[in-house]
């Protein structure tokens, strides 16, 4: 009975076999999932860069908003200014230059 194979002989090398599948399995497992975790730590990096890039872009039209009011002001106030000068001149008869 030596070179017979027996039941026990099969089952331990398919219980083996199986073992060695289960643990290739949990190495590539465990590959993905680190993988997983590194693009998770990417995507939450590059949220973080937008969540800034957004707020530096609302600062920015923030500033522009102002920049626009700013201007229009100064519009308005020169408008007034030549206005002034125009009257001026033809109150006291002396031409614009």
């Amino acid at each position: 009975m030596s070179g017979e194979r027996t039941w026990r002989d099969a089952y331990h090398e398919l219980e083996t076999a199986h073992n060695k599948d289960v643990d290739t399995a949990r190495q590539l497992f465990a590959k993905y999932e680190a993988r997983i975790a590194e693009k998770e730590q990417k995507l939450e990096y590059l949220e973080q860069q937008l969540v800034a890039a957004n707020a530096a872009n609302d600062e920015l039209k923030r500033q522009l908003e102002a920049e626009k009011a700013h201007g229009v002001m100064l519009d308005d106030r020169l408008f007034d200014l030549s206005m002034r000068h125009a009257r001026l001149c033809k109150k006291t008869n002396t031409k614009d230059s």
